[in-house]
């Protein structure tokens, strides 16, 4: 889960960043946007297609600097994992591609 994303940073844009990165292969990346205006809501997530790769990424991206802003990764909450912004629940445990999320303080929540 990826927060603090710039508004003009598209899902092409996250997938190059942590693509080119060396972490390991994307498998997905999308930032996500209000239906109405199409803006931007500053956070988003991406896949990999292993666990240590997702890992790399958290510990390599988190903090790191786009323009003014800071990003913050970290691991999607596991399904029953309660914190305050964390975003959707995530998949059960060891299945599908690991997901690194980044959204946008004060910005809206993802339902």
């Amino acid at each position: 889960f990826i927060y603090h994303l710039p508004h003009d940073l598209t899902d092409a844009d996250l997938a190059t960043l942590f693509g080119t990165s060396n972490f390991g292969t994307v498998v997905s990346a999308k930032v996500y946007v209000d239906k109405k205006t199409g803006e931007s809501k500053g956070f988003g997530f991406v896949s990999f297609d292993n666990a240590e790769s997702a890992e790399a990424a958290i510990a390599h991206m988190n903090g790191f600097q786009i323009g003014s802003k800071r990003l913050k990764v970290q691991k999607k909450k596991e399904r029953g994992e309660k914190e305050a912004g964390a975003g959707p629940p995530g998949a059960l445990p060891g299945l599908g591609p690991v997901t690194v999320q980044v959204p946008v303080p004060g910005g809206p929540q993802v339902q």
